[in-house]
């Protein structure tokens, strides 16, 4: 086979060749210089980063008869004799396939034996974290000190993997990701040495989605320019690697913000048919997002609301997550997207709608809106007597509205106090055993999903989290003010789900996140200062809008602050109570 591939055409051959680790090379050569060579190194980072090669261009360079400036001559006999691969003195072992105790028995039988032909002896260990712990103890003392002729170079992707005994005997260089301009400037030589024509967008393409690694880039360059033999366009490029061009990714985006579920569910049918991979596309989704919201705050073009960019980048970072655990990602996709149209709310619609040429409304549909508009301020009154006898009798709380896509017989409207009560009565019942319980029992939402009554209910709660569970009630917290609002209108939906996993009827609170910090700094306060949250009746308690809580003095004795200390984490666990 005379064709060899570009990564191994194009690997360099010396330090001068070395592109985006400047770092490691300057000082690999700087102790060449000054004859300050170590015993072992081991080079760690990113997959496709220049581990091996910069190891094989040390193998070379310590052996060379004409060194000079730190750099080998390439034309000594050791620098030929290394370059063919004629030698039997650099010896490269793949301890994934090679990984017990007697390969590395069979090195400290043999590492006695001087050199055959060059100066030192050097043992690449490539992927040196697969060793077994019995092959790293008969590494260990080999390592430590070896003959004067031996030098060890261990290359691992997994650096926290080797035992720290290896790690300290070694000398360590980190490599990182090769930044995008200088990936794209090699792929320009490349180009140009094999005469093939492209595109300078495929070529950026090429180095954002090789992840800064050369390998993977002069890869799929090689892919690439076999699949086409005239200039490569980007159409080309996305035809071979599975994507999709930018102007399909807008439209599916204009879609899903205009609730089209139909158009929707057309075009996840047209990209599964055509092979795409459901999880490529989520990401490019959220690169395109990403550059909205980025116009959105630095060149101050409002396309879409800064809400409806996060609440769908969350949705979709969520859908990645369950992606790996599930059979058939089209029907999660499917179902996930379905699921944030049907909850978006009017709070996502864009901010300068009428400005906007793209989702300018017909008069058909304004005049669609307006009746529905009409119908809805119809439907408001009826709810608000029956609601309020729920909910705290004071007359200057201000009501959050539900969004209407949840408007039944079933719908609440929650105020702010409404939800204070329920934090004060989890705290003041709150116990970690009823927390785990719960959240025991709900490790079966993903069950749920698909679900025709609890699906976007199941959706929300694995989306969200349960910080303490009370004696009949519950703190659920969200990251977005949107996600709180579909909360809200789901409400009623939660709590008989809950009771249905769990057995037990619980009065639900769903806060942000951040709010959920302001709640559990002012508990382990109060605490400190001997007090406690008193029961609250939830139908009769009448508040200010001040979210402060009643502390009575007779209800805790005073604590010290180490007990304070043990009864937070009894309530909150661990990994959330933290002393500063």
């Amino acid at each position: 086979m005379s064709y060899q591939a570009l990564y191994r055409k194009y690997r360099p051959i010396d330090f001068n060749d070395v592109v985006g680790q400047d770092v490691v090379v300057k000082t690999l050569v700087n102790a060449l210089k000054n004859s300050k060579t170590s015993h072992a190194y081991m080079f760690s980072g990113p997959r496709g980063t220049g581990k091996t090669t910069i190891a094989k261009i040390l193998a070379k360079t310590i052996n060379c008869l004409d060194l000079k400036n730190g750099i080998c001559c390439g034309k000594c006999k050791n620098c030929l004799s290394v370059s063919s691969n004629e030698t039997t003195d650099i010896i490269e072992i793949d301890a994934a396939s090679n990984n017990g105790v007697d390969e590395i028995r069979e090195i400290r039988s043999k590492i006695n034996l001087v050199p055959s032909e060059l100066k030192y002896k050097v043992y690449i260990i490539d992927e040196v974290h697969m060793l077994s712990i019995g092959a790293f103890n008969a590494l260990l003392k080999t390592l430590e000190e070896p003959p004067e002729h031996i030098v060890f170079i261990l290359a691992t992707t997994d650096p926290h993997k080797v035992p720290i005994t290896i790690v300290s005997r070694c000398q360590c260089f980190e490599f990182k990701r090769i930044p995008i301009p200088q990936i794209v400037g090699r792929l320009h030589y490349v180009c140009e040495k094999e005469k093939i024509d492209i595109e300078e967008a495929v070529l950026e393409k090429i180095a954002k989605i090789s992840e800064g690694g050369m390998r993977d880039a002069l890869g799929i360059l090689d892919k690439v320019s076999s699949y086409c033999s005239e200039k490569i366009t980007m159409e080309d490029f996305n035809q071979v690697n599975g994507l999709v061009q930018k102007d399909y990714l807008e439209k599916f985006l204009l879609i899903v913000y205009q609730k089209d579920i139909l158009q929707i569910l057309q075009t996840i049918d047209e990209l599964y048919d055509s092979g795409k991979d459901f999880v490529i596309f989520c990401q490019d989704l959220i690169e395109l997002l990403r550059d909205k919201m980025i116009h959105y705050y630095v060149d101050h073009v409002e396309e879409f609301s800064i809400t409806f960019i996060l609440a769908l980048i969350e949705q979709l970072n969520h859908l990645l997550i369950h992606s790996k655990s599930v059979g058939n990602v089209k029907i999660l996709f499917e179902t996930s997207l379905l699921e944030f149209v049907g909850n978006v709310g009017e709070s996502h619609q864009l901010s300068n709608t009428e400005k906007s040429p793209v989702l300018e409304k017909t008069p058909e549909k304004k005049s669609l809106e307006k009746k529905e508009t009409e119908e809805n301020r119809e439907v408001i009154p009826d709810s608000n007597d029956e609601t309020k006898k729920k909910l705290p009798n004071d007359s200057n709380a201000s009501l959050v509205q539900t969004p209407n896509l949840a408007r039944n017989q079933s719908d609440v409207l929650v105020d702010d106090e409404y939800f204070s009560i329920i934090i004060n009565n989890t705290f003041a019942t709150a116990r970690k055993d009823l927390l785990m319980d719960v959240k025991s029992k709900l490790s079966v939402l993903s069950d749920f999903v698909l679900d025709k009554s609890y699906g976007a209910v199941a959706c929300y709660l694995i989306d969200s989290e349960i910080r303490v569970v009370g004696e009949g009630f519950m703190v659920i917290t969200c990251n977005y003010d949107s996600v709180l609002e579909r909360g809200i209108s789901l409400l009623s939906t939660i709590e008989s789900f809950i009771e249905k996993l769990t057995g037990k009827s619980y009065k639900v609170a769903i806060i942000t996140t951040a709010r959920w910090n302001e709640e559990r700094s002012q508990f382990i306060r109060l605490k400190n200062t001997g007090e406690k949250y008193v029961l609250k009746d939830l139908p009769e308690v009448t508040l200010k809008n001040d979210s402060n809580f009643l502390i009575k003095e007779d209800v805790f004795d005073s604590n010290s602050g180490q007990e304070t200390l043990k009864e937070a984490i009894a309530i909150f666990g661990e990994d959330i109570v933290k002393i500063k």
